[in-house]
């Protein structure tokens, strides 16, 4: 995973033994993690599941999506565009760029 996919507080897994891990610090070509500011590799994204997008709360007054699902993965309709999201991180993303607010994921 490349750092310039990746926004402060974004959560990754650690591989092994799926820890969950906020990302603290980005680099170039560096990503860190609290406790861990060498920066570290042994990480993957977390994939949406229905069990992961049930604990975000993303409703809130400036931003309501609605999930859907289809052959290829989860999506949300937004200003017309249909957007597919595979992973978490990419939903945090998202959720920032359109309400300017982090997304609480309660993991």
């Amino acid at each position: 995973m490349d750092s310039n996919e990746l926004m402060l507080d974004n959560m990754l897994v650690e591989k092994g033994t799926k820890r969950i891990l906020r990302v603290c610090e980005l680099t170039e070509g560096r990503i860190a993690f609290p406790g861990d500011l060498r920066g570290r590799s042994d990480f993957e994204a977390i994939k949406l599941t229905d069990e992961i997008i049930n604990k975000c709360e993303i409703y809130d007054d400036r931003f309501r999506v609605n999930f859907s699902k289809d052959v290829s993965g989860y999506f949300i309709w937004f200003n017309g565009y249909k957007i597919y999201i595979k992973f978490l991180h990419s939903l945090q993303n998202f959720y920032y760029m359109v309400s300017n607010t982090q997304l609480k994921v309660n993991m």
